[in-house]
């Protein structure tokens, strides 16, 4: 396969990568020559992933983890350790969209479990892979945050505090391993086409007494670009993190939303 960003013979974990995002960000990192390890709690949509990622001639392999279970996230960084032997990217994209609801409306068990895998995710996947990058003293932790996590969303509360907390968490630890030559940064998606994106805007619909057009037209008329974000703008921008392209970033959170956002 063709590569350009000198990431041959890089290994990279990318969670959630059964669909969406992440499984652009597996499909473009695996063209760039890294062995992925497609980390999916949907066997069928991870292994189609994996799939095809060795259909096209890239390497991947499918390993089964929900990120909110602290046992299957260690078994995700051993199994990785004893397939390949070490770890240089983790991109932690796994993540779900919450209830979308008043605070009102929202019951506890809404709240935490979205909080347990859009939060507790990144936390317990870098809690695992941070000693084998501290021991080598190289590595590249890239979280999916949200431009959600940087302005308030009425009806999205749930979402938006997770991804605030993403972001926090992302320069905390950057500054935290910096000396390990470990660098950490957040990608800002705005509005993704895809599955997820129609389910948000469903639940804006059952809220609000929008029509999905008028939905639509809100969302799109907040960009300066007047366009949604496709999954691969996002993982364009995960190939640059991750390679030494990027080699003085670091806790940083950056902006993929066609200019909805420019702070």
């Amino acid at each position: 396969m063709e590569t350009q960003m000198g990431l041959d013979g890089k290994t990279a974990i990318v969670t959630g990568a059964g669909a969406g995002i992440g499984k652009a960000c597996a499909i473009r990192l695996a063209k760039e020559g890294t062995t992925v390890v497609v980390a999916e709690r949907s066997e069928l949509n991870g292994r189609h992933a994996a799939d095809e990622i060795l259909a096209s001639g890239g390497q991947a392999v499918f390993i089964r983890c929900d990120v909110s279970i602290e046992q299957d996230v260690k078994a995700l960084i051993d199994s990785t350790l004893e397939l390949y032997g070490t770890l240089d990217i983790l991109v932690n994209n796994a993540g779900v969209p919450g209830a979308v609801k008043p605070v009102s409306e929202l019951t506890l068990n809404e709240w935490r479990s979205a909080m347990s895998i859009n939060l507790d995710g990144p936390f317990l996947c870098c809690k695992y892979a941070l000693p084998v990058m501290m021991e080598k003293k190289t590595g590249v932790i890239i979280n999916m945050a949200s431009v959600s996590g940087k302005r308030p969303m009425p009806l999205r509360s749930v979402y938006t505090t997770s991804k605030m907390g993403v972001i926090g968490f992302t320069r905390t630890l950057a500054a935290e391993v910096g000396r390990f030559n470990i660098r950490v940064n957040a990608l800002c998606p705005g509005s993704v086409t895809g599955e997820r994106q129609q389910t948000v805007f469903e639940g804006i619909m059952r809220s609000t007494g929008m029509s999905l057009e008028e939905v639509r037209k809100m969302k799109v008329e907040t960009s300066a670009l007047k366009s949604f974000v496709e999954p691969e703008d996002v993982a364009s921008l995960v190939v640059f993190l991750a390679s030494d392209e990027s080699s003085k970033i670091t806790g940083q959170d950056i902006n993929v939303c066609a200019g909805a956002v420019m702070y």
